[in-house]
C-alpha cells in the first residue's frame, strides 16, 4: 500500500512539475506589458491612457493609446491642439474634434506595426521608455489639463 501511494505522489508532483512547466514556457514565448491610467477633471473632462509592449514570432509590437475628452462647456474649442508627452517628451499632437453636440475629443494612437492608414501613427524615435509611474500629461496652449501616472496591469 505504501508503495502505490508513493507512486501515487511521484505521478502527481511530475503531473503538477508538467503543468507548470508547459505554462512558464508558454509565457515566456509572449511576454507582455501592460499599463495604463485615468485622469478625471473638472466639468466632462477625462484623460485615459493604454500602453502595450509584447513580443511576438514577427519580434516586438508597442501600442500606445492616449484619449482626451472634454467640451466647449468647459471652456474647450474645436480644432485646439492637444500635445500629448511621456515624461516631459512630446509624443503626439492631435487636434481637438467635435465628437456631438458641445462633446470634443482628440485622440493618439500609436502602433510599431503602424502602415501610415488610418488613426494609427508610427512612435517617435525619441518615445521614452516606459515604466510604472511613468507620467503622461495631455497640454492645450502650454498648459498641462490632465495627467496621469502609468500602473503596471
Amino acid at each position: 500500500m505504501l508503495k502505490s501511494l508513493s507512486a501515487l505522489t511521484a505521478a502527481t508532483v511530475l503531473g503538477l512539475a508538467g503543468v507548470s512547466i508547459s505554462a512558464t514556457s508558454s509565457d515566456a514565448k509572449n511576454p507582455a506589458s501592460r499599463f495604463s491610467c485615468d485622469a478625471v477633471g473638472s466639468g466632462d473632462t477625462e484623460f485615459s491612457v493604454k500602453y502595450e509592449a509584447r513580443v511576438k514570432k514577427k519580434g516586438p509590437r508597442n501600442k500606445f493609446r492616449a484619449e482626451f475628452e472634454t467640451s466647449t462647456a468647459d471652456g474647450f474649442v474645436a480644432g485646439a491642439p492637444v500635445v500629448f508627452s511621456v515624461d516631459a517628451v512630446v509624443v503626439g499632437t492631435v487636434p481637438l474634434g467635435s465628437v456631438g453636440p458641445g462633446d470634443l475629443e482628440a485622440e493618439l494612437r500609436l502602433d510599431t506595426k503602424a502602415r501610415g492608414r488610418g488613426h494609427k501613427k508610427p512612435f517617435p524615435p525619441d518615445f521614452p521608455v516606459v515604466v510604472a509611474g511613468s507620467l503622461v500629461e495631455a497640454s492645450i496652449g502650454g498648459v498641462v489639463v490632465l495627467g496621469c501616472a502609468l500602473a503596471l496591469n
